[in-house]
């Protein structure tokens, strides 16, 4: 029996593709747009159907022809032709497709056939030597992919393009799979081909049991961080200096595609460490390679994430604690504010009665109280705060966007009003004209009268020359 030829047994045991998967991978066409754009048979091709006696004979060649053409197999006794394919070549023929139950009832007929159409079309026979070309170029594919489809695919596409016509899709994927096998063993000896007897003893070590603990060091390595505090951060960094310890050739690594080395990682991932350690060392050496260059890249991701989710809880903590300072200083501050407003009022008032201010102080809210509110005024937050709610004349939306913590009804209930719902209006007061007041052009206030402009600080103007 030839190599590349493999029993049904090794099919069960090797097989890469679901069912699904083999009944596309080498699909005959059943459209009529789809069967008309790959088997359109040309006049040369009419002509040398037309030499074959009978019209089983030619239904037989045309389907032969139209299968090797696409896509690129060559008929067996076990190939199931689609009815579509033959009904659309028999009609485009002038025969029957029953002609096509009578054709190949003579093997020797068929492979004859086989060997004229390969001649006519430029192509060859699959043989061992194809076999074996086949298997090196899917195991360049096989060491960035261990996919079935795509090695199968890619096995598919070497062969039409060497212009080979394709075994059964059994060969084809035991190909694949002694591909992959093989790229296996590559991928096993480039992470372990380097490690030297220390390093195989520590990455041993990985499978043993923690001291005073069920689990095992390797199980500890790879756990994931529950809570983002301290404690787990502190923990998380012990383990990356734990994983940095190995001190493996590191390089090795960076030799093996991503995509292989991510999925050697998850496969040993996914098993005990039992059944690590039953594996052979080979295999058991290079999937715990795999499994350190992976889990240290996960920890240190955590541990950025953990970084970032405390600084982040640690900010809103701040944030909080900010806002709650400056809610509990409005009170304080609207307090301030209507006591240095009935101040304004009582020395407005007495400047217009001609009264002794510092009495009018004493009378209105006393000295005492006086000096109190200056003393809150030079606390920063109160002071910062005061700032804001007094500048109501600036808006009360923008000022609500500035001070962090502060919305818009909080500053509008801090405005000192009269028994009405609306705020009163401050008055801009002249000591030396106590009735005279001029109203200002933004928002209605009053205020002292402009000073008349002097006439001789502005030159008249004087009159153009003649001619300008």
């Amino acid at each position: 029996m030839p190599a590349w030829q493999i029993r049904a047994s090794d099919v069960a045991l090797r097989s890469l593709l679901t069912a699904a998967e083999r009944s596309q991978i080498l699909a005959v066409p059943t459209e009529a747009e789809d069967i008309a754009s790959h088997y359109a048979l040309r006049e040369e091709d009419l002509s040398l159907i037309r030499q074959r006696r009978g019209d089983a004979n030619r239904l037989g060649f045309a389907v032969q022809l139209c299968l090797l053409r696409h896509p690129g197999i060559a008929l067996a006794e076990d190939t199931h032709v689609p009815v579509e394919v033959i009904s659309w070549l028999a009609s485009h023929l002038a025969v029957s497709s029953a002609a096509w139950d009578e054709y190949g009832t003579r093997e020797e007929t068929r492979q004859e056939h086989g060997r004229e159409i390969r001649a006519y079309l430029g192509m060859s026979a699959f043989g061992i030597a194809d076999f074996r070309q086949l298997v090196e170029h899917v195991v360049g594919v096989a060491a960035q992919t261990d996919k079935g489809l795509l090695l199968v695919e890619a096995a598919r596409d070497f062969l039409q393009a060497k212009k080979v016509a394709m075994p059964g899709l059994s060969v084809i994927e035991r190909a694949s799979a002694q591909a992959l096998t093989r790229a296996n063993r590559n991928i096993y000896a480039t992470l372990g081909g380097h490690l030297s007897l220390e390093h195989r003893k520590r990455l041993d070590g990985l499978l043993l049991p923690r001291p005073e603990s069920s689990s095992t060091e390797i199980g500890w390595l790879r756990q994931a961080p529950l809570r983002a505090n301290a404690r787990a951060m502190n923990e998380h960094i012990d383990r990356l200096t734990t994983w940095r310890a190995l001190d493996l050739p590191w390089a090795a690594g960076r030799r093996v595609h991503r995509n292989r080395l991510l999925k050697l990682a998850r496969e040993g991932a996914s098993m005990t460490a039992a059944d690590l350690a039953r594996f052979e060392p080979t295999r058991r050496y290079a999937t715990l390679f795999a499994m350190v260059v992976e889990s240290m890249a996960t920890v240190t991701d955590e541990i950025i994430e953990l970084h970032d989710r405390i600084i982040g809880r640690l900010i809103r903590t701040a944030q909080n604690k900010q806002n709650q300072a400056t809610l509990a200083s409005r009170s304080t501050v609207t307090a301030m504010m209507r006591l240095h407003s009935r101040l304004g009022d009582a020395l407005f008032a007495a400047k217009e009665n001609g009264e002794d201010p510092f009495a009018v102080i004493e009378t209105a809210i006393g000295w005492e109280s006086l000096a109190e509110s200056i003393a809150q005024a030079k606390d920063r937050q109160l002071l910062l705060t005061a700032i804001l709610a007094d500048g109501i004349n600036l808006g009360l939306t923008k000022m609500a966007e500035s001070c962090t913590g502060v919305t818009y009804a909080q500053l509008d209930a801090t405005r000192p009003r009269t028994s009405g719902t609306k705020p009163t209006v401050p008055h801009w007061r002249n000591w030396s004209t106590p009735n005279t007041a001029t109203p200002l052009p933004h928002n209605g206030a009053t205020g002292p009268p402009l000073p008349p402009m002097a006439s001789a600080s502005v030159p008249a103007a004087k009159p153009n020359p003649p001619g300008m």
